[in-house]
């Protein structure tokens, strides 16, 4: 292209003037970093001083269900942004928070395969509720995020010692290099 740009619901992401020509195979590593680092300027926007930074949440209820048998399903919040396991593959973005309203922006996670049943679906429907989320709850050590048409998330917080979960030694998975968005 001779002038690219990438956006996000209108908002300008990154321009270029010079001509650009990717070999996919080639840049796999190049687009990796791209997206860490894209994944660190919109984390700058994170909602900071939310009284949510510092802490770590286990899922114990996907909407009305519990995860998966196995399946380790979390989010921790720091002053730049949101990110945590989603059964499979891990994933980030920035949030806000403005009272009890919480919004999550720019949700990317890896691309890896899990051979348990369900738990791609799970991993999908957990990010869209997070992509969805509307609003948030902290009581008696739980946190509930909701969305509007009041699907919820409830998780329960974490030592402070357990920030990253351990994965099943039995867990299959294959590895995929690209990230993805979650609109």
């Amino acid at each position: 292209c001779t002038r690219c740009t990438w956006t996000r619901r209108s908002n300008l992401l990154f321009t270029s003037t010079h001509q650009l020509a990717i070999n996919a195979v080639k840049a796999q590593p190049v687009i990796s970093l791209l997206m860490i680092l894209l994944l660190a300027c919109l984390s700058a926007c994170a909602g900071g001083g939310s009284g949510l930074d510092g802490t770590s949440w286990e899922l114990v209820d996907l909407d009305g269900s519990s995860p998966a048998a196995g399946s380790t399903l979390t989010i921790a919040f720091t002053e730049s942004g949101a990110g945590g396991s989603a059964g499979c593959n891990s994933y980030g973005g920035s949030y806000r928070v403005d009272g009890d309203a919480i919004t999550f922006n720019g949700i990317t996670s890896t691309l890896m395969a899990c051979m348990q049943p369900g738990w791609m679906e799970q991993e999908a429907a957990f990010l869209s509720l997070l992509q969805d989320a509307r609003s948030f709850t902290v009581k008696d050590g739980s946190l509930t995020i909701t969305t509007e048409d009041g699907a919820a998330l409830t998780f329960k917080r974490q030592s402070q010692t357990r920030r990253h979960p351990r994965r099943h030694p039995r867990q299959q998975q294959e590895r995929f290099v690209f990230h993805t968005a979650y609109d």
